[in-house]
């Protein structure tokens, strides 16, 4: 998951490298960094908090994949979001694991591009909540994951069906097992599926991409879309249109294929999607500019088995955190799945279509309710001592439309 505060932060770095900061634009589409959202000793005592389990697992074709366990557990997770003219703010605060959940099976999590797998740790505690296992998982060439030729989607999913074969094999995953993903991840849960179409029961795919550099355009030219974000990103964002023009966009995506040896207009998810063979939940926001949802339109009659969700009020940025409308719907969602029903999500009203907040928490009940009293944000990450709780927040400026 990722604030739109942090996501900002993302797409300026880009913009930055865009504008001469970085190496060339071939370089950076083929060999992707990731950054961290939280400070790396709040982490720390995030995942100690709530008993994170790490592990290392190299593959066949030698990729060393860092990953991280959630065991389903009772922590008295509470996440909050409101939105208020055009702003979006959001809070966590959970505990150690205080009881025993119903086990209701794992979840593979697969974050976006830039990001690592910490950026899916609020979405994995909400459902360990709800008695799912979590394995969020470094994609190659982001966080602790080692260094490895980009794919775009086709080489991770031989990494995750390596890693998802080998923790099967020792007991590891509880079953029934489901590949859920963001955007880049996204795509990559959609790639995997025909090499664990025996191993696995759903596949939740937010945002993803249709064709790998259809993406990278839209990607590329949201980040250097002007938006009232200060002087600096401004003319930072002017440099780049100016220095990256479309001519110079097509070049460093032929660039970056060479580099790849990878025919990057081929890597394209209709194509699986169109045999697969598992309940698929693909969801997407109205507002989505860096991943059109008009491009994502072209992937919601593939198959029987897909089911596509469009979210009238959401963009690429907002759509990930709205655990408080979506954890709940989509546990059920994977149940159904977990017994071959492949049906449309249900979901209820939009608790923030009033401006919110509205609150995802372990003891609530079915459904996310509007909370006019819910807890307020805490500006900075922390972990009180006595009680072993977490809390942590974003403070998010306007969501751009």
């Amino acid at each position: 998951m990722v604030s739109r505060h942090d996501a900002r932060a993302v797409c300026l770095v880009l913009a930055a490298c865009l504008a001469g900061g970085c190496t060339s634009l071939g370089e950076r589409i083929a060999q992707p960094h990731s950054i961290k959202l939280i400070d790396a000793d709040v982490l720390a005592q995030m995942e100690s908090t709530a008993g994170v389990e790490p592990g290392r697992f190299r593959t066949p074709d030698g990729v060393t994949l860092a990953y991280n366990m959630v065991a389903p557990a009772a922590r008295g997770m509470t996440y909050t979001v409101s939105r208020d003219s055009g702003s979006m703010k959001t809070a966590f605060r959970f505990g150690e694991a205080a009881g025993a959940v119903p086990a209701a099976g794992t979840i593979v999590f697969l974050h976006g591009w830039g990001l690592d797998a910490s950026s899916m740790l609020p979405w994995a505690l909400a459902l360990s909540e709800l008695g799912y296992r979590g394995i969020a998982v470094d994609l190659r060439n982001h966080g602790s994951s080692s260094r490895a030729p980009a794919g775009f989607g086709t080489r991770e999913a031989r990494d995750i069906a390596a890693l998802v074969e080998h923790l099967q094999s020792d007991g590891r995953l509880p079953p029934p097992v489901h590949l859920f993903g963001v955007s880049y991840g996204a795509a990559t849960a959609l790639f995997a599926e025909p090499l664990l179409r025996d191993r696995i029961s759903g596949v939740v795919a937010m945002e993803s991409y249709a064709n790998a550099n259809d993406g990278i355009r839209s990607f590329i030219a949201e980040a250097q879309a002007d938006r009232d974000e200060g002087v600096h990103a401004s003319w930072m964002r002017a440099y780049a249109r100016w220095r990256y023009d479309s001519l110079a966009v097509e070049r460093g995506l032929r660039d970056a294929g060479h580099q790849l040896g990878l025919d990057m207009d081929a890597v394209d998810v209709r194509a699986v999607l169109a045999t697969t063979a598992t309940c698929t939940l693909l969801l997407h926001g109205a507002d989505d500019r860096y991943v059109p949802a008009a491009a994502a339109h072209s992937l919601a009659d593939a198959s029987p088995l897909v089911h596509y969700r469009e979210l009238p009020d959401e963009n690429h940025l907002s759509l990930p955190l709205r655990i408080d409308w979506l954890a709940r719907p989509v546990a059920a969602w994977l149940a159904q799945a977990a017994r071959g029903e492949c049906e449309p999500l249900r979901l209820p009203p939009d608790p923030l279509v009033d401006g919110g907040p509205s609150r995802f928490a372990a003891n609530d009940g079915a459904t996310p309710v509007a909370d006019a009293q819910a807890k307020p944000d805490i500006h900075s990450s922390a972990v009180a001592a006595p009680s072993r709780s977490t809390e942590a927040a974003t403070d998010a400026s306007a969501v751009p439309r």
